[in-house]
């Protein structure tokens, strides 16, 4: 009887699934070059890849501070083209990051502009309003 048992209890545990793997971070969210709104819960990150080109003397910047709601990860990173054919002076990319510290909204605005420029408009502008659950 004994035997039977440890049978029986052998194919229960056996057949018993794994526990599943703990959660990992939300995907991350890239919002286009236009704006627009994210969604975000705490710790997910929000992403932008913005059009530029460094030998103009534009660069992409935060118009003001980050709202409290997210923390900078990248604060702009230029990248230039990934076309090893491109000529000199070819555009490129700026990358923003940000991750969802708490609960909230807030707006990121971001301007492309010659930061010498003093009472210029800024050539771009783009706005992502965010709300962090």
């Amino acid at each position: 009887m004994r035997g039977a048992w440890a049978v029986v209890l052998c194919a229960v545990g056996c057949a018993s699934a794994p526990p599943p793997p703990p959660p990992g971070p939300p995907p991350r969210i890239q919002v286009p070059e236009s704006g627009g709104q994210a969604v975000l819960a705490v710790g997910q990150e929000v992403a932008l890849q913005l059009d530029a080109n460094a030998s103009t003397g534009y660069r992409w910047e935060l118009a003001s501070p980050a709202p409290d709601v997210v923390a900078v990860v990248d604060a702009g990173t230029y990248r230039e083209p990934p076309d090893p054919e491109a000529k000199v002076g070819a555009g490129g990319s700026t990358s923003f990051v940000f991750r969802a510290v708490r609960p909230g909204k807030g707006v990121l605005e971001l301007v492309y502009r010659r930061p010498w420029e003093a009472g210029v408009a800024p050539a771009k502008t783009t706005r992502v309003d965010l709300e962090v659950h």
